[in-house]
C-alpha cells in the first residue's frame, strides 16, 4: 500500500466506518469512539444495522448499495436522514447516513459516512474549571 501523497483534509463533522457489502463493520475511524462511546471490539464484526434504531432503513440502504453503480455511490445517492445511532452511555444520536464506495467497483467495500443530523438539538459535554 503506502501513504497517500495528498490526503484529503480531516473533516471533524464526519465519522466513517468501513464495511463489507453486506453491512458487516470491518473498522472505524477514531472519532466513532469519541462520538458514540464504543470501541472497535464492540463494533467490529457486527452488522451496521445492529448499531442503529432504524434497522429496516439501514437494511434498505445496504441493499440499495449492493445494486448501485460506482457513480451512484460516489455521488452520495444512497443515503438516509435522521438515523439514530446507539450510544454506549447516552440516548441514540440522530445522524445522516451516506453509503459510499470504499474499494473498487469489482472489489467493493462500503464506506458508511455519518454526520450529525441537521437542525437537531443536542447537548455537548464540556469540561472546565
Amino acid at each position: 500500500l503506502g501513504a497517500a501523497p495528498n490526503p484529503p483534509p480531516d473533516d471533524h463533522t464526519l465519522v466513517k466506518l468501513w464495511a463489507m457489502p453486506s453491512g458487516l463493520v470491518l473498522c472505524m475511524d477514531a472519532r466513532f469512539t469519541d462520538w458514540f462511546g464504543k470501541s472497535l471490539a464492540e463494533v467490529g464484526g457486527r452488522p451496521f444495522g445492529s448499531l442503529v434504531v432504524e434497522q429496516d432503513t439501514v437494511a434498505r440502504l445496504v441493499d440499495a448499495a449492493q445494486g448501485a453503480s460506482e457513480a451512484e455511490l460516489d455521488a452520495g445517492k444512497i443515503c438516509a436522514q435522521g438515523v439514530h445511532v446507539l450510544h454506549k452511555y447516552a440516548d441514540p444520536v440522530a445522524m445522516d447516513v451516506t453509503l459510499g464506495l470504499g474499494g473498487t467497483d469489482t472489489q467493493r467495500l462500503l464506506v458508511i459516512n455519518l454526520r450529525r443530523a441537521a437542525n437537531r438539538g443536542g447537548a455537548a459535554a464540556v469540561a472546565g474549571p
